[in-house]
């Protein structure tokens, strides 16, 4: 985790997995001019991504269980356009967390 120049919280990771019937209707995904990972651009307030708490800027990190980390986005577009099965999306959101919360994690590891 890193923690913010003179603040009392530290930012850091949490990968959540969504399902969804819909193929991620509403939801704009793009690249780094080509380059991998896939996040997410916008989520239309009406879609059912966003009821599932899909949000701006997550990155997509699996599909399907499969690693999609160092995949462009015409590869997990093919994969999310298919219509014949329901998609599980593992979604990396960054997170703050205070540092009394990071404290106790990290005793809670011990």
């Amino acid at each position: 985790m890193r923690r913010s120049a003179g603040a009392a919280t530290t930012t850091g990771s949490r990968v959540e997995y969504i399902t969804a019937q819909d193929n991620f209707a509403g939801v704009q995904f793009a690249d780094h001019d080509g380059d991998p990972p896939v996040y997410v651009v916008s989520v239309a307030p009406d879609s059912g991504a966003y009821s599932k708490g899909v949000h701006d800027g997550d990155v997509v990190v699996t599909l399907d269980g499969e690693d999609v980390r160092r995949k462009r986005h015409s590869e997990v577009a093919a994969v999310l356009h298919d219509v014949r099965t329901q998609k599980i999306l593992g979604l990396e959101r960054q997170i703050a967390v205070s540092a009394a919360d990071a404290n106790s994690e990290t005793e809670g590891a011990r």
